[in-house]
């Protein structure tokens, strides 16, 4: 019976385990990413009926000096339902950093935010 009780422990954990890992995140989040030496985050909008299955487009939104990442994908997802209108898409906004103009510009290499932003999107979601 020790044995038996030992298995289906182990059984539950590893499909629990299985399900977290196989489950991306949808809708309206923010995660963060190492990025120069400091936490970015990183404003996504993935579709409530996303498929792993199914390939989608990606949009990348680069907010205004000042700004925040989260407010700009906010303003274009709940305010003006870009993705009512651009649909199979996922978006994914950068936030422009700590730096006094929180822009993409300085300090120099914080353009590769960029990349690392489509770097995430394309290893956990199918674009």
């Amino acid at each position: 019976m020790k044995n038996f009780t030992t298995i289906l422990i182990l059984f539950c954990v590893g499909v629990l385990a299985y399900t977290q890992a196989s489950s991306q995140q949808t809708g309206s989040f923010d995660v963060q990413i190492q990025f120069m030496g400091e936490d970015r985050t990183l404003s996504m909008y993935v579709p409530e009926d996303y498929n792993a299955d199914n390939s989608y487009n990606l949009l990348l939104g680069l907010h205004g000096s000042g700004d925040t990442s989260s407010n700009y994908r906010n303003a274009l997802i709940q305010h003006y339902k870009w993705n009512e209108f651009i649909t199979n898409t996922i978006f994914i906004f950068p936030d422009g950093g700590s730096d006094i103009s929180s822009d993409f510009y300085s300090p120099e290499g914080d353009n590769e935010i960029i990349i690392e932003a489509l770097n995430y999107a394309m290893s956990n979601y199918n674009i």
